[in-house]
Protein backbone atom coordinates (compact mmCIF):
# COMPACT_ATOMS: atom_id res chain seq x y z
CA UNK A 1 0.00 0.00 0.00
CA UNK A 2 1.61 3.78 -1.10
CA UNK A 3 1.20 6.39 1.89
CA UNK A 4 1.41 8.85 0.32
CA UNK A 5 -0.20 9.37 -3.47
CA UNK A 6 0.72 13.09 -4.18
CA UNK A 7 -2.13 15.53 -4.94
CA UNK A 8 -2.03 19.32 -4.22
CA UNK A 9 -3.43 20.85 -1.57
CA UNK A 10 -4.42 24.37 -1.05
CA UNK A 11 -2.04 25.19 1.96
CA UNK A 12 0.67 24.20 -0.83
CA UNK A 13 2.05 21.34 0.07
CA UNK A 14 1.02 17.84 -1.36
CA UNK A 15 -0.31 14.80 0.20
CA UNK A 16 -2.65 11.79 -0.35
CA UNK A 17 -6.35 12.60 0.04
CA UNK A 18 -8.16 11.50 2.95
CA UNK A 19 -10.54 13.91 2.90
CA UNK A 20 -13.68 11.71 1.99
CA UNK A 21 -13.22 9.86 5.09
CA UNK A 22 -11.78 10.69 8.43
CA UNK A 23 -10.68 8.72 10.77
CA UNK A 24 -13.37 6.65 13.25
CA UNK A 25 -14.55 8.94 15.40
CA UNK A 26 -13.04 7.51 18.51
CA UNK A 27 -9.97 8.34 16.95
CA UNK A 28 -10.73 12.14 16.40
CA UNK A 29 -12.10 12.30 19.78
CA UNK A 30 -9.00 10.75 21.21
CA UNK A 31 -6.56 12.98 19.42
CA UNK A 32 -8.54 15.98 20.72
CA UNK A 33 -8.29 14.81 24.18
CA UNK A 34 -4.52 14.50 24.36
CA UNK A 35 -2.33 17.20 23.76
CA UNK A 36 1.47 15.74 23.73
CA UNK A 37 3.06 14.17 20.97
CA UNK A 38 6.44 12.40 20.10
CA UNK A 39 7.73 12.97 16.54
CA UNK A 40 10.40 11.64 15.03
CA UNK A 41 12.66 12.53 11.62
CA UNK A 42 15.38 11.03 9.97
CA UNK A 43 17.60 13.39 7.59
CA UNK A 44 20.67 11.93 5.83
CA UNK A 45 20.84 8.97 7.95
CA UNK A 46 20.57 10.91 11.17
CA UNK A 47 17.30 10.30 13.64
CA UNK A 48 16.17 13.02 15.98
CA UNK A 49 12.67 12.83 18.16
CA UNK A 50 11.43 15.27 20.05
CA UNK A 51 7.86 16.08 21.87
CA UNK A 52 5.77 18.75 21.38
CA UNK A 53 2.29 20.31 22.61
CA UNK A 54 -0.61 19.71 20.02
CA UNK A 55 -3.59 21.14 18.74
CA UNK A 56 -5.43 18.65 16.42
CA UNK A 57 -7.93 20.12 13.85
CA UNK A 58 -10.06 16.85 12.65
CA UNK A 59 -11.57 18.29 9.34
CA UNK A 60 -8.28 19.19 8.24
CA UNK A 61 -6.83 15.70 9.74
CA UNK A 62 -3.73 18.03 11.21
CA UNK A 63 -1.84 18.08 14.20
CA UNK A 64 -0.38 21.95 14.78
CA UNK A 65 2.71 22.57 17.06
CA UNK A 66 5.05 25.83 17.92
CA UNK A 67 8.87 25.76 17.93
CA UNK A 68 11.84 28.16 18.18
CA UNK A 69 13.07 28.56 14.64
CA UNK A 70 16.84 27.67 16.02
CA UNK A 71 15.49 24.28 17.70
CA UNK A 72 17.13 20.76 16.41
CA UNK A 73 14.01 19.55 14.59
CA UNK A 74 12.86 22.62 13.11
CA UNK A 75 16.89 23.29 11.66
CA UNK A 76 16.38 19.99 10.00
CA UNK A 77 12.42 19.75 8.87
CA UNK A 78 13.28 23.18 6.89
CA UNK A 79 16.32 21.82 5.23
CA UNK A 80 13.86 18.65 4.44
CA UNK A 81 11.87 19.00 0.84
CA UNK A 82 8.12 17.13 1.75
CA UNK A 83 9.32 15.88 5.28
CA UNK A 84 7.86 13.12 6.91
CA UNK A 85 7.68 12.26 10.35
CA UNK A 86 6.47 9.88 12.74
CA UNK A 87 5.17 9.88 15.94
CA UNK A 88 2.89 8.67 18.97
CA UNK A 89 0.80 9.83 21.78
CA UNK A 90 -0.53 7.55 24.07
CA UNK A 91 -2.25 7.86 28.02
CA UNK A 92 0.61 6.64 30.23
CA UNK A 93 -1.21 4.22 32.78
CA UNK A 94 0.11 1.37 34.76
CA UNK A 95 -2.63 -0.71 34.29
CA UNK A 96 -2.37 -2.88 30.83
CA UNK A 97 -5.84 -2.51 30.09
CA UNK A 98 -6.29 0.86 30.35
CA UNK A 99 -3.15 2.04 27.56
CA UNK A 100 -4.74 3.59 24.60
CA UNK A 101 -2.43 5.52 21.89
CA UNK A 102 -1.92 6.46 18.44
CA UNK A 103 0.93 5.79 16.06
CA UNK A 104 1.35 8.29 12.98
CA UNK A 105 2.49 9.35 10.00
CA UNK A 106 2.53 13.07 8.58
CA UNK A 107 3.88 15.23 6.04
CA UNK A 108 5.27 18.33 7.91
CA UNK A 109 5.04 21.97 6.50
CA UNK A 110 6.14 25.22 8.13
CA UNK A 111 3.36 27.66 8.87
CA UNK A 112 2.97 30.20 6.02
CA UNK A 113 2.39 33.71 6.47
CA UNK A 114 -0.98 33.50 4.98
CA UNK A 115 -1.67 30.53 6.99
CA UNK A 116 -0.05 31.86 10.45
CA UNK A 117 -2.84 33.64 11.61
CA UNK A 118 -5.34 31.33 11.22
CA UNK A 119 -3.47 28.19 12.63
CA UNK A 120 -2.27 30.42 15.22
CA UNK A 121 -5.55 31.17 16.49
CA UNK A 122 -6.33 27.79 16.67
CA UNK A 123 -3.36 27.12 18.50
CA UNK A 124 -3.59 29.68 21.21
CA UNK A 125 -7.51 29.01 21.76
CA UNK A 126 -6.33 25.51 23.48
CA UNK A 127 -2.80 26.98 24.82
CA UNK A 128 -2.90 30.51 25.42
CA UNK A 129 0.25 30.77 27.52
CA UNK A 130 1.99 30.27 23.91
CA UNK A 131 0.83 34.13 23.37
CA UNK A 132 4.13 34.88 26.01
CA UNK A 133 6.18 32.68 23.04
CA UNK A 134 6.51 35.35 19.68
CA UNK A 135 8.87 34.08 18.10
CA UNK A 136 7.51 30.57 17.41
CA UNK A 137 7.03 29.07 14.00
CA UNK A 138 4.04 26.74 13.66
CA UNK A 139 4.48 23.32 12.26
CA UNK A 140 1.30 21.88 10.25
CA UNK A 141 1.59 17.62 10.53
CA UNK A 142 -0.96 16.55 7.85
CA UNK A 143 -1.83 13.13 9.28
CA UNK A 144 -1.31 9.75 6.23
CA UNK A 145 -1.84 7.09 8.16
CA UNK A 146 -2.54 6.41 11.98
CA UNK A 147 -2.86 3.07 14.00
CA UNK A 148 -5.41 3.72 17.07
CA UNK A 149 -4.76 1.01 19.89
CA UNK A 150 -7.00 0.80 22.69
CA UNK A 151 -7.03 -1.82 25.38
CA UNK A 152 -10.01 -1.12 27.13
CA UNK A 153 -12.49 -2.96 25.41
CA UNK A 154 -9.99 -5.99 24.01
CA UNK A 155 -6.31 -6.24 24.75
CA UNK A 156 -4.38 -5.41 21.11
CA UNK A 157 -7.83 -4.37 19.44
CA UNK A 158 -6.05 -1.85 16.78
CA UNK A 159 -7.82 0.39 14.76
CA UNK A 160 -5.63 1.05 10.94
CA UNK A 161 -6.29 4.18 8.94
CA UNK A 162 -6.76 4.81 6.48
CA UNK A 163 -8.46 1.56 5.49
Amino acid sequence: MALFKKREVKRGIEVEDHSLHLPAKRVVQFLEREHIATFTLQFEGELWSWHAFYRYLPQENLLITLSTPDSRHATLLAQMESPIVSGGISVKSRVVKKIRGVQFLAVAERGSQETFSRYRSKYLSRFPQAVLYPKGELWLFTLNYIKYSDNRFKFGEKYIWPL
